[in-house]
């Protein structure tokens, strides 16, 4: 996707079209293109902001870290890595499901979307499990 594809609308249309793609939403060129870069690169988020690492490693504030089972984007892997540079922090994981949740589907972002509020409604947050 980020090869091919954001390249390629993002000069045809003047932004990435992702809702009609059916992946991530509509995203500014500039945006789309921002984040190529970020997930083409082993250095991530640090081709940007070099010193990311010891900005985050001094975060002590907790963090609430949501995964998602069926994230077609962020792996696990990926998410227990982005927890590791938070070494000060407290962190408490939830790792959601969306049959936990109620729903078909979550997906990258869907914890977010409307389709979700029957959820939240239910009460999900007090039952979302701890890991």
């Amino acid at each position: 996707m980020f090869r091919g594809l954001v390249p390629i609308t993002t000069r045809i249309a003047g932004h990435f079209p992702g809702a009609r793609l059916g992946v991530i939403g509509d995203l500014p060129a500039g945006v789309a293109r921002q984040w190529s870069r970020w997930c083409m690169s082993p250095a991530y988020y640090r081709v940007d902001v070099p010193h990311l690492h010891d900005r985050t490693a001094e975060v002590t504030a907790p963090i609430l870290a949501v995964s998602l089972a069926d994230d077609e984007l962020v792996t696990p892997r990926s998410h227990r890595e982005l927890e590791a540079w938070f070494a000060s922090a407290p962190i408490e994981r939830w790792h959601l499901t969306a049959a936990e949740a109620g729903v078909p589907r979550i997906g990258h972002g869907g914890f977010f979307r409307p389709s979700m509020s029957a959820a939240w409604e239910s009460g999900l947050l007090d039952r979302l499990p701890r890991a």
